[in-house]
């Protein structure tokens, strides 16, 4: 393939339906794949009965029918590749996103199709390139229709809700600054929840969820006032705050006969 091809292709993914006709007509993926992003059960069907690989990868995004299945919602296509032995934790291309089917389901709001893979062993914890596990998305990307999904991924047993990614932020690091209040309060009710957390790199490194407050980037003063409440009714602490109390700690333990 042509690099002229390559970058048009790039160029087009704005729309899913251009990712669509351009994958088809450019032979990018095999007929499981196109049959997956239709919502073409007896496609899919036949696809599998004449031999292709369940878990076969696409040419240029290296997502399997189930991932494509799951970004075009196509629940029943969903079931029946599971049922047929698709790998539930499959990534696609580790040199762009190296995304999960849930990583998709939670970042689109598929809630019927992040139930499903999460039944069928999906990691909850999975990260991917930018070190973003699917509840990072599913907030990232909140809108209505996501409520449901960061619910699910909230009451799912073993999910680290304080999980960093690359930039060193977890995801009430980052709602705090983007001022969703309703986010927010959902994670504050969440087992495990470290309202405490630093940030662990960059700029911010330090800093609790408690100072990112006024580096909020909502303009809305009530809404800012609103976040710290709820944030301080659970303990929060500045980062100066942490670092004393980690630095009293540390010298409490060097004292004859300390015991933790």
């Amino acid at each position: 393939m042509r690099n002229a091809d390559i970058k048009n292709i790039v160029q087009c993914v704005a729309t899913s339906s251009c990712l669509l006709s351009t994958n088809c007509l450019l032979g990018l993926w095999t007929p499981l794949h196109q049959a997956a992003a239709k919502g073409d059960v007896a496609g899919v069907r036949a696809a599998l009965i004449g031999g292709i690989d369940v878990n076969a990868r696409s040419e240029i995004g290296g997502e399997t029918a189930l991932h494509c299945a799951v970004q075009w919602d196509n629940i029943e296509v969903v079931k029946l590749l599971l049922g047929a032995g698709a790998d539930v934790n499959a990534r696609d291309r580790a040199d762009r996103w190296n995304r999960t089917p849930l990583h998709w389901a939670a970042m689109y709001g598929r809630v019927d199709n992040a139930n499903l893979l999460l039944g069928a062993g999906a990691d909850v914890n999975a990260k991917d390139n930018s070190g973003y596990t699917a509840l990072s998305l599913a907030v990232t990307e909140f809108r209505k229709r996501n409520k449901e999904t960061v619910r699910l991924l909230l009451g799912r047993r073993g999910i680290n809700v304080n999980a960093a990614d690359i930039y060193g932020y977890t995801v009430l690091h980052d709602v705090v600054r983007w001022g969703k209040t309703e986010i927010v309060e959902m994670l504050l009710t969440a087992p495990g929840i470290n309202v405490n957390v630093t940030v662990i790199g960059g700029r911010d490194k330090g800093k609790t969820a408690l100072d990112l407050v006024e580096e909020c980037e909502n303009r809305d003063r009530a809404r800012r006032e609103q976040i710290k409440a709820l944030l301080l009714a659970r303990g929060a602490k500045t980062g100066a705050e942490v670092l004393q109390e980690r630095s009293w700690r540390s010298w409490f333990r060097k004292l004859p006969g300390f015991k933790s």
